[in-house]
């Protein structure tokens, strides 16, 4: 799909017939082929009454009901005020006839703006005022009524009508060459086209609300046709701007009206030529006078001409052009006063603003999609419209609408639930039942205690990010990045560098505008959407686009092409080479292939209309000459692109930074702006400091580091004093080597704070504590919690209290002397009068699962072990079943496929321990030792869940041994275990990781590359003290929640390794292009490149769904993740490329 930020116009017929300048409703009955007659009447919904004595104007109430009969059969309509289409710095500004514009501040008397829906019908949408009677649009089953009141009635009556019944001429694209296009144009019906507006729901979108903050500009001739009524004119936009909310709310997009300008006494520009002429000056003064002015993402001229533009054009826009200053607006002309059928066309206009493009019927089946050139019933958006935004937003073409609009303090009280920030509130995540958002409360609307932020792209687990964090990465060279302030949640807006300054991609000099470095060979790669196309030779341009052409031209005058002269024929149409035509060409063109003098010239023609531009002609921005550069088909001195601001890089940022698209300096990195003559951290004040300021932080490692020794030095004094008689040199090397308090950790509390630490090393004292009662006190303890698994089985045993129990986990290479620890640990439990087994997956697991099957796959060894899983999950099962109903008699249980006669000798240590008295076993604490290699954080985690399932201790014991030793002991084993499988492990192992992995806090390590020590025993028993000292607590059921976790964590590394992909592909172009590849086998290498990343990426998502259901986002290493995947990819690209330059030799 081509690049949407070239003019595309959007034209609709003009479709409402027989209507002059005259009242609407006096000639409202002859319009319409048929309409009833209703009488609203006001509900009051506690008591369901009907209050007969209350007049029309009913604006007062926050929420109100109103029955009338819709075909007969009545419906409840409940409505509730819109609080959030208007924004709190709303502006009118009105042009008087010297050139002035007048500022004014409107604030209405009262407020009448309403949405809504229909009792008894989800799917129903009311979007109403009630200033003036009832007026509005009603979606209901699919047909969409419009809702006007009687003129001069005493009675109360409203006109109920179909929207499509005031249609009599059909409407049609006027756009031809499209695909979809068809000799005759089908007929566009208004009522089906707005009930697919507001049809779209909610959860087919992007996640993320967007915000289209709008103006809306009525012309003169709109005015008169108000008769110059400047509040009737005020009301009518602040009505139709509350429909336009009503209609995007359903497609997560908000609409608020930041603005209105009036031409009061005349129009600035003239307003009836063509419809591209106009559409064309009324975005340059948007650009030049408007923008200055007020800050907006849309910008729609309100036209009131009699009649449409010529070819029955009613509404023109330009595609996907929302965030630009130079082209983000549309046109609409609006000759009466039903202000919901002109409603719809402007809606239609700025769904193209948004990127929406015109669909094909590939797109929609069954023609019905509002977004089509010639449609027949309109109901949905199509999945190319759904996908048009999408892109849009994820291209970087929508940064303009992520930050929510200000507090609202303009229009009414404060609505907690309505998503947009009012006045008062901290944060708006929805109502409760729709609210997923940790860091706000969705009943009060403020922070969660705690939280300083919640949401924006400065804010992180509810904290603002510091200063100098960057929020919004630059995306070329003529974008600059934007950066947290360390106040506020929300990233700055995006800001780039200044048009017309010069910018450079391989050796090609351009010029930046809007943001874009302007090249010729950019342009012909988005133009044909194919990397390779490059910019022909200059030839092409001076012999083609002299001709005046449709394949060689400098725009359209009227109805004729117009040739080029010579000095601007490297602005007209654009040519190119190195296209593949046999790929997909963009939509709706015609492609022509001339020689011109032996130099190949590859151009499209899209036809798009008379009054539009194509995508082929070449950008403004572009250099056509040394020093210049094209503007509007002419090649003019460069310095025209530059705006009229007061900024030089040289003068006034000092040779230290360039000027940005406001005309203040962006600093390099090390200078303070605004002017980048002083010390600082860089950026500017638009885009935030572009470095972390790290002059606290220094500040407090300098004090900490000279009160670290004392503290220290305090701290162990008072632990030698409570634990004189236990401190030996054993305790020694376990506090060295426990990876939950090791030295760096010590000496890194300067960065998590002395609360942090402190309570470190009180962790610490109630290790040394347990040590103390494991030695003074062998008889455990019962600590049983309401709640946990003890006390679940001591009130199905009758009230029995059931004594603790931990999971420990020994983990390490194959003959890293985990078995000979698990012997020593259960002689030493048996001392201290616990319950233990050792649970030994060697001998429980048959021996076939272990033959592990190895291939060869591209130079990578994959073991293949899928019943050696199953095997696995039995052994799980078989102990979450003992946990359950712990059995009298060591019976296996029915589901669990393991060795029976090893599942016994387990339980039966446990139920029947050989060196405890039968009246103290029952009471005594139970210890599983779980002896395998669990090389992977998953198979540990699966033990870490069971322990918090039923409130048990649980602590982990990694065994580290050479590799060297591993292989010698494991060769000395009556049944050995292959050389090739402990090496390929020795690639997987992952040891415990508490920094990474919180739930790896209780995790010692063991050196037993040398025979086991006392003191590691001592230290073992240690840790499965503090263990059973401290259960862990059962886990809450947020299943639901960690889905959506893994799916954005696993997003989130394959899109970050899209990126990685898409770099070595272009390396690997690059390196065919210098060894002088064919053509025909440069098409092959990019062909076999792609599809690779395909592929490779599917199954990277694959794996991480289904392997990393254990871990959060906040657990996964993703840049680890990430340059491990794109290593892997590169060996593959490597061996592509080798394969087709042996091809090409």
């Amino acid at each position: 799909m081509i690049r949407k930020y070239i003019v595309f116009a959007v034209v609709l017929l003009y479709f409402v017939s027989g209507i002059d300048n005259t009242d609407i409703f006096n000639g409202l009955p002859s319009q319409l082929s048929r309409y009833s007659i209703v009488n609203p009447q006001v509900i009051h919904r506690g008591t369901r009454s009907i209050n007969r004595s209350q007049s029309q104007e009913n604006y007062g109430e926050e929420t109100i009901s109103y029955a009338f009969n819709i075909n007969n059969i009545k419906h409840l309509i409940h409505l509730k005020k819109n609080r959030d289409f208007l924004h709190p710095n709303f502006v009118q500004y009105s042009l008087d006839a010297a050139g002035n514009h007048k500022p004014s501040y409107p604030k209405p008397h009262v407020h009448c703006y309403y949405h809504g829906e229909v009792e008894g019908h989800e799917d129903s949408v009311v979007a109403l005022s009630t200033c003036s009677g009832l007026r509005g649009v009603i979606l209901l089953r699919n047909e969409s009524y419009g809702l006007e009141p009687v003129p001069q009635s005493a009675t109360n009556e409203h006109f109920l009508y179909l929207l499509k019944d005031i249609q009599s001429e059909p409407v049609t694209c006027g756009v031809v060459g499209e695909p979809a296009s068809t000799q005759s144009h089908e007929p566009f019906e208004l009522g089906k086209s707005l009930t697919s507006l507001l049809r779209r729901k909610r959860s087919d979108n992007l996640p993320e609300t967007s915000y289209v903050e709008l103006v809306l500009v009525v012309d003169h001739l709109r005015y008169n046709f108000k008769k110059q009524n400047e509040t009737a004119v005020h009301e009518e936009m602040v009505e139709m701007a509350n429909l336009l909310d009503g209609y995007y709310k359903p497609l997560n997009i908000r609409v608020v009206l930041v603005g209105l300008e009036i031409f009061k006494d005349a129009n600035p520009f003239n307003v009836e030529g063509s419809a591209g002429d106009v559409l064309g000056m009324f975005v340059k003064w948007r650009k030049t006078v408007l923008l200055p002015k007020i800050r907006h993402d849309i910008g729609q001229l309100i036209v009131g001409l009699p009649q449409p533009y010529d070819g029955h054009i009613l509404g023109m826009a330009f595609v996907g052009t929302v965030c630009s200053a130079a082209t983000s607006g549309g046109i609409n002309v609006f000759n009466n006063n039903l202000v919901t059928s002109a409603s719809v066309v402007v809606a239609h206009e700025m769904g193209h603003n948004l990127g929406m493009n015109h669909d094909t019927r590939t797109c929609c089946s069954g023609g019905n999609c509002i977004m089509e050139a010639a449609v027949s019933g309109s109901s949905s958006f199509s999945t190319c419209s759904q996908e048009n935004f999408v892109q849009l937003i994820l291209g970087g073409g929508g940064l303009c609408l992520k930050n929510p609009p200000a507090p609202s303090t303009v229009v009414g009280i404060a609505v907690c639930g309505n998503g947009l920030l009012d006045k008062g509130e901290q944060c708006d995540c929805g109502k409760p039942e729709e609210c997923n958002n940790k860091c706000c409360d969705a009943a009060t609307c403020q922070f969660t205690r705690g939280s300083a932020c919640a949401q924006g792209g400065c804010c992180d687990n509810c904290q603002i990010r510091v200063s100098g964090t960057e929020c919004r990465e630059s995306v070329n060279t003529c974008d600059l990045p934007e950066y947290c302030n360390g106040t506020s949640a929300f990233c700055p807006r995006n800001f780039y560098v200044m048009d017309g300054l010069p910018c450079e991609d391989r050796q090609a000099a351009a010029y930046c505008y809007e943001g874009k470095c302007q090249t010729y060979d950019f342009q012909c790669s988005n133009l044909f959407a194919q990397a390779t196309a490059k910019k022909a030779e200059d030839i092409c341009f001076r012999i083609a686009n002299i001709k005046g052409n449709e394949f060689g031209n400098c725009g359209i005058n009227g109805n004729k092409l117009v040739p080029c002269s010579v000095g601007n024929s490297m602005c007209g149409k654009l040519q190119c080479v190195n296209v593949n035509l046999n790929n997909d060409i963009p939509a709706g063109a015609q492609v022509s292939i001339q020689k011109v003098q032996g130099s190949t010239c590859i151009n499209a023609d899209f036809n798009l209309g008379t009054d539009v531009l194509d995508p082929g002609y070449v950008k403004s921005g572009s250099p056509c000459d040394k020093g210049k550069t094209c503007i509007d088909f002419q090649c003019v001195n460069a310095s025209n692109l530059l705006p009229n601001v007061n900024c030089s890089a040289q003068t006034t940022c000092n040779n230290q930074g360039v000027c940005n698209d406001q005309g203040h300096c962006h600093c390099a990195n090390g200078w303070a702006p605004p002017n980048c003559d002083k010390s600082g951290r860089g950026g500017s004040i638009d885009s935030g400091p572009a470095q972390i300021d790290y002059s606290l932080r220094n500040g407090l490692l300098i004090f900490f580091l000279l009160v670290v020794p004392v503290l220290v030095l305090f701290i162990l004094v008072l632990l030698y004093v409570f634990k004189r008689d236990s401190l030996d040199p054993c305790l020694k090397g376990s506090r060295a080597n426990r990876l939950n308090l090791n030295i760096h950790q010590l000496l890194q509390f300067q960065f998590l704070g002395m609360e942090n630490w402190i309570i470190g090393m009180q962790k610490q004292a109630l290790t040394l504590h347990n040590h103390q009662l494991l030695r003074r006190a062998p008889e455990y303890r019962n600590q049983s919690q309401p709640g946990s698994y003890h006390h679940m089985a001591a009130e199905e045993a009758g009230g029995v209290s059931r004594s603790p129990a931990c999971l420990c986990v020994l983990c390490g290479l194959p003959a890293a002397g985990k078995s000979t620890l698990a012997r020593k640990v259960l002689r030493t439990a048996a001392l201290h009068g616990w319950r233990a087994t050792v649970v030994p997956y060697d001998d429980l697991i048959p021996e076939h699962a272990f033959q592990t099957r190895v291939e060869e796959d591209g130079g990578n060894l994959q073991e293949i072990h899928k019943e050696w899983k199953s095997h696995r999950q039995a052994v799980l099962q078989c102990i979450e079943q003992f946990l359950e109903k712990p059995q009298l008699l060591a019976e296996l249980p029915v589901r669990c496929q393991i060795d029976s006669a090893a599942w016994q000798r387990c339980i039966r240590a446990l139920l029947q321990p050989e060196a405890l008295d039968p009246s103290q076993a029952e009471r005594a604490p139970l210890l599983f030792l779980l002896d395998d290699n669990f090389y992977y954080p998953s198979m540990r985690y699966e033990m870490y869940q069971l322990a918090r399932k039923y409130s048990l201790g649980f602590c982990q014991v990694y065994l580290q041994c050479d590799l060297e030793s591993c292989i010698s002991r494991n060769q000395s084993r009556s049944k050995p275990i292959p050389t090739e499988v402990i090496l390929e492990m020795v690639k997987r192992l992952e040891s415990p990781n508490p920094q990474k992995n919180s739930w790896e806090t209780n995790s010692i390590l063991l050196n037993t590359t040398d025979d086991l020590s006392k003191c590691d025993i001592q230290k073992v028993m240690e840790l499965i003290s503090s263990a059973l000292s401290n259960p862990l607590s059962p886990a809450e059921d947020n299943t639901e929640q960690k889905e959506a976790d893994r799916l954005k964590c696993a997003t989130n590394v394959v899109h970050q390794t899209d990126q990685a992909c898409r770099r070595h592909i272009s390396e690997a172009m690059k390196t065919a292009r210098e060894n002088q590849v064919a053509p025909k086998h440069m098409k092959s290498l990019a062909a076999q490149l792609n599809e690779s990343k395909a592929t490779f990426l599917h199954n990277l998502r694959r794996q991480l769904l289904q392997e990393a259901s254990f871990a959060q986002e906040e657990d996964i290493d993703v840049e680890r993740v990430v340059k491990r995947a794109a290593d892997v990819f590169d060996h593959e690209k490597k061996e592509i490329l080798l394969r087709i330059m042996n091809e090409n030799s």
